[in-house]
């Protein structure tokens, strides 16, 4: 990604990759942002399939090193 480039995802999704970013695990996201387990999983799953992550821990790598690409 260039600087300047936004990565454009849904507001809810930039949450959970923000606190992905932080290594967050969902039961304190879902809390954090007042939501279900079940809703955290499945964006965490859409977070996965956008970004072409394979599991969880490369997921918060991407997360983390997209940092100011989540705006």
């Amino acid at each position: 990604m260039n600087q300047g480039d936004q990565l454009h995802l849904a507001p809810h999704l930039r949450e959970v990759a923000r606190m992905l970013a932080d290594r967050k695990f969902n039961p304190e996201i879902a809390r954090e942002l007042s939501v279900t387990r079940h809703t955290v999983e499945k964006c965490v799953s859409e977070l996965k399939q956008v970004l072409g992550a394979s599991d969880r821990a490369e997921l918060a790598e991407m997360c983390e090193n997209l940092g100011s690409f989540l705006p």
